[in-house]
């Protein structure tokens, strides 16, 4: 679907959709546990749709708010991740546990993001993990798992600890993950152990190694997902350039990785007001962002468009795994710039944005078929000069379904253009 947005600013209140890491992560582990967990608030998109398909279809019984297993599974099963990374790299050492052969496929760019740290880390352990074309998926695989030491490198996403993490404690036996890289999004990882833990799991964590003792089992719980600081941004951003807002459901302690951006805005002197778990910003001026993105690698599309329209040139770090995102977010961001007419230098290392008063418009934007490349560009609208054009906006049903309906109630407009099917 292709839309015509107008220039437009930001009121009202937003009643953030529920944590989409955190949905995903508290799914699965109540998935493996025995008894049935309550779960509240679980994020409706079309990643966490891809999570319970393949949970049901391994022998879940979910039927929200309740949530229980375990899973079982019996001869060749195939499983749909659709185009949800996590949901792929969390779900394939899950699988290995069942001991029956199964094949995972995908769509859009998934089957060509890297599973190359699996592959890697299950080499020497008598499983199955075939590629069956020159792609990464169609992949089939085929346990048993058996407990012991995985040498896995995690510089490209902390998906891959947390995939083992989900699989590793139910092995009749200790298992050791050991860590050859520094771990991306490091955030994310220290959230699944949160989560884990809280399921009653135990890990024993070194400097560069995981201790998983095996033979545990879990217990249920009851919990209420918090919203989803990665979808606040937008709206916070969305704010700052032009307007005032409300978001709601986010609490001032998370382990969310991008909560830690808001702390950083306070740092730099963008104020705004959080009370409980209210989060209210209105328009700012800004002077410029000097940000290592390695830890919050998915909020880049935002932060570096909005970085446009601060006062002064602004440089981002840590840019590498843009590539390996559902587009190459790298080259997305930087030929949205160019459209824009926005000036900017350098590379994945280092990234820097020379300031603009507005953006060109009359302009048609690709999405690149990448949910949060469509909603940055959504939330520059107080900035634009004119109209614009944005192709393909329905990639935002990937994680935020309704976002597109709250654009409109906080003011913001567009209207679709050509053959709305």
């Amino acid at each position: 679907m292709d839309i015509q947005v107008f220039p437009s600013t930001f009121h009202g209140s937003v009643e953030l959709i529920g944590s989409k890491s955190l949905s995903h992560r508290y799914l699965i582990a109540a998935s493996l546990c025995a008894q049935a967990s309550h779960l509240e608030g679980l994020m409706d998109s079309d990643d966490l749709k891809a999570t319970q398909e393949i949970l049901k279809a391994l022998g879940a019984n979910i039927q929200l708010p309740h949530v229980k297993g375990p899973l079982h599974a019996e001869g060749l099963i195939e499983l749909d991740a659709h185009a949800s990374g996590s949901t792929l790299r969390f779900l394939i050492p899950i699988a290995l546990t069942l001991n029956t052969p199964i094949i995972f496929k995908g769509k859009g760019r998934l089957p060509k993001r890297s599973l190359k740290a699996y592959e890697d880390c299950f080499k020497d352990h008598d499983v199955i993990f075939e590629r069956l074309s020159e792609d990464f998926l169609p992949l089939k695989v085929q346990g048993p798992l058996k407990p012991g030491t995985f040498t896995l490198s995690a510089e490209l996403s902390s998906q891959f600890i947390s995939g083992l993490l989900f699989a590793l404690p139910f092995l009749k036996g200790d298992s050791v993950i050991q860590l050859s890289s520094k771990i991306a999004s490091k955030p994310y990882f220290e959230m699944t152990l949160n989560v884990l833990e809280e399921f009653g799991l135990s890990f024993e964590l070194t400097e560069n190694t995981i201790k998983v003792p095996g033979f545990q089992t879990l217990k249920p719980v009851i919990k209420k997902i918090e919203g989803d600081y990665s979808q606040a941004l937008f709206f916070g951003a969305g704010a700052l350039l032009g307007g005032d807002l409300k978001l709601h459901r986010l609490p001032q302690k998370s382990l969310q990785g991008d909560a830690q951006i808001w702390t950083y805005f306070k740092t730099i002197g963008i104020p705004f007001h959080h009370q409980k778990e209210t989060l209210a910003i209105s328009t700012q001026p800004f002077d410029h962002f000097d940000y290592d993105m390695e830890d919050t690698i998915d909020a880049a599309p935002m932060l570096m468009l909005m970085s446009a329209f601060g006062k002064s040139p602004s440089k981002f770090r840590g840019l590498q795994n843009l590539k390996e995102k559902e587009s190459d977010r790298y080259f997305a961001i930087c030929e949205t710039l160019r459209q824009m007419n926005i000036d900017h230098q350098g590379d994945p290392h280092e990234t820097i944005v020379f300031p603009a008063p507005s953006f060109e418009s009359d302009l048609a934007f690709e999405t690149f078929e990448d949910h949060r490349m469509a909603m940055a560009l959504l939330m520059c609208a107080p900035k634009a000069k004119g109209p614009y054009m944005i192709k393909g906006v329905e990639c935002i049903d990937k994680s935020y379904p309704d976002f597109l309906k709250i654009y409109q109630r906080i003011g913001g407009k567009f209207k679709v253009v050509g053959d709305e099917s």
